[in-house]
């Protein structure tokens, strides 16, 4: 897991006290105050517990998802990647992710359900949900073209295969059991390359969301998808953040670098370190499962204790929602959500 790298440059400097304690507060969870364009965990009314068919919860502990394996994208000693693809296994963590939430939501599905299963969805099911001659191997050969010599060689080709080598992620699980009834969108985009379509047939939707200027995008919003049965991915950026201060003034920039997906794996009722609802994460990078909580980082001109803080985004954007684990004080910009479903 990487960390943001900070690079600060003093044109008139501020007084140390007051320069630690603004570069400290944009991180929350530090001891400094929380920088007012952050916005932490919103305090919500208790939970009911009508839950769905793809969560298992305890009275006023945590729900947790189902059926969803943890695994790591690059495999470990006990469940290794198949060799044939540990090439590409760093860039895995979308295609574990994929597994991950394909996974849940099929084995999930209600009891006695007779929708059909392509013979493509039948070979991964058939399979188990682990590295070693399973799923995570078997879904990452398939998304790296069936070729690893070509992968290796077009790195960037990762995401636009072609019809020839037909790519697998959550939109070809809902598009296997029902070509000719099933929906895409937007219209003319390819079901054969990785990750490009909404799906939705009679029985199985996947679709996503962009987070961009999203301020809806809190804890309460991924709870409420899962109680309704939504299986959930979220993809985020690390960044670097920049900060030039000049007199009164800070300007800090974030910059979008390494992408990482995880899965959502459930959430808490009631977190001491992310409040209430903190999402329970199932991390590919290193195939284990953590506790964080999602705020909003704004952009704009904040003044705050006589210091003017202008803040910049990646892509231009007003605000950006974000993913903070417990055990980290770095902030991960989000760049998509993903959902899937199956009756």
């Amino acid at each position: 897991m990487r960390h943001p790298n900070v690079a600060t440059r003093a044109g008139v400097k501020l007084p140390v006290a007051v320069l630690l304690t603004l570069l400290a507060s944009q991180w929350p969870g530090t001891a400094a105050a929380i920088d007012p364009g952050d916005v932490g965990p919103p305090i919500q009314a208790p939970p009911t517990f009508s839950r769905g068919r793809q969560l298992s919860c305890s009275t006023q502990t945590s729900c947790t998802v189902k059926n969803m394996p943890l695994v790591a994208q690059c495999g470990s000693a006990a469940d290794p990647v198949d060799a044939d693809v540990t090439f590409a296994c760093g860039a895995g963590c979308a295609t574990t992710s994929h597994m991950m939430l394909i996974s849940a939501a099929w084995a999930n599905r209600n009891a006695g359900s007779t929708y059909p299963i392509g013979s493509r969805s039948s070979s991964f099911l058939a399979l188990p949900p682990v590295n070693a001659n399973g799923r995570n191997s078997w879904i990452l050969r398939v998304n790296s073209k069936n070729n690893g010599s070509y992968w290796a060689a077009n790195p960037k080709a990762f995401h636009q295969f072609g019809a020839v080598y037909p790519a697998y992620s959550l939109q070809n699980a809902v598009y296997d059991r029902a070509p000719a009834s099933t929906v895409l969108s937007p219209a003319g985009c390819d079901i054969n390359q990785w990750w490009t379509c909404e799906a939705t047939g009679p029985d199985a939707q996947s679709w996503w969301q962009s987070p961009f200027n999203d301020t809806r995008l809190n804890n309460t919003h991924f709870k409420t998808m899962q109680d309704n049965g939504w299986v959930t991915m979220i993809s985020f950026f690390h960044q670097t953040r920049t900060v030039f201060v000049n007199g009164a003034t800070a300007f800090i920039e974030y910059k979008a670098v390494n992408p990482h997906k995880v899965a959502v794996n459930g959430y808490n009722y009631t977190d001491n370190l992310n409040g209430t609802y903190a999402l329970r994460i199932n991390d590919p990078g290193a195939g284990i499962r953590r506790s964080a909580w999602i705020g909003i980082k704004y952009a704009g001109t904040v003044v705050s204790g006589g210091v003017t803080m202008v803040t910049a985004l990646p892509w231009g954007a007003a605000s950006l929602p974000y993913l903070k684990y417990s055990d980290e004080n770095e902030i991960k910009l989000m760049e998509l959500v993903d959902y899937i479903w199956m009756r």
